[in-house]
């Protein structure tokens, strides 16, 4: 159970405070809340021109079982040297979820430079590097070593706010769920590992596993069904396709055929 509502207007509150990124991540580590929604312009760079989201979800995944160890706070440097923050959340002993900070540069001499060097040195355009870098927040070690004593004090609010709740739905699981509710959306495999913080590799094998199907056959089914839906209820084929997330009608008529064995247009009208 996820009071998503109340949660993001927290996380708001803390980034409209600190200028950080926070987000709140279930037992599993997915991703289930954040504000920003999505990661800092800084570390796009990384996970989409440079090919190194793995590496981050990796490294992600090491300070939350960190923390998890710990019993509490969890500072550190991500691969990238940014600061980055986990506390743990727990009720009655139970884990339930995590709350981290991120995407945040140490206030030192020349940090931002030596961080749009190391843009650089994955292949951004130095403009490019240096714009993205820009835009990060800075704080001291002292300041963040603060920042997360309110993060545990947040942790102990949402265990006793009873705002989330052990509820042991996997990455799969939570995948699953937000493809019937976002079908029409840009979705692929990619989207999905970054929204509930797993690898490619995780994502696919637990999804074949739980429902005997890929997450694409899932989405493309899943798009399918409601487009048939619609087109039974007199909506053109390229308004139903567009609507289903289908960017183009001749490969929506194609996947249609393939799928029930006669033209969307049959259904027209």
């Amino acid at each position: 159970m996820i009071h998503k509502e109340e949660i993001t207007q927290l996380l708001r509150a803390l980034y409209e405070a600190s200028g950080f990124r926070l987000s709140l991540h279930d037992a599993t580590a997915a991703e289930i809340a954040a504000y920003p929604e999505g990661p800092s312009p800084f570390c796009l760079c990384v996970h989409e021109r440079c090919g190194l989201l793995s590496r981050c979800l990796a490294g992600d995944g090491e300070a939350l079982q960190r923390a998890k160890e710990r019993g509490g706070i969890y500072i550190y440097r991500c691969h990238m040297g940014l600061f980055e923050a986990v506390s743990p959340i727990y009720q009655d002993n139970e884990l339930l979820g995590f709350l981290m900070m991120g995407q945040v540069l140490e206030d030192l001499p020349r940090e931002r430079e030596r961080a749009a060097e190391g843009l650089c040195a994955l292949g951004v355009a130095k403009e490019e590097a240096t714009a993205a870098t820009a835009l990060l927040p800075a704080c001291s070690r002292v300041t963040a070593e603060a920042f997360g004593k309110i993060m545990t004090a947040c942790a102990g609010y949402i265990a006793l706010s009873n705002l989330l709740r052990a509820n042991g739905e996997s990455p799969a699981e939570a995948a699953r769920a937000y493809i019937e509710n976002h079908f029409a959306e840009h979705l692929t495999i990619d989207v999905l590992c970054r929204r509930f913080h797993c690898c490619r590799a995780t994502m696919t094998a637990s999804y074949k596993k739980r429902y005997g199907e890929t997450v694409t056959e899932s989405l493309s089914r899943i798009r399918l069904e409601a487009a048939r839906a619609l087109l039974a209820g007199g909506t053109s084929v390229t308004e139903a396709a567009a609507a289903c997330g289908f960017t183009d009608p001749s490969y929506f008529s194609k996947c249609f055929r393939r799928a029930y064995g006669y033209s969307p247009s049959k259904r027209e009208g």
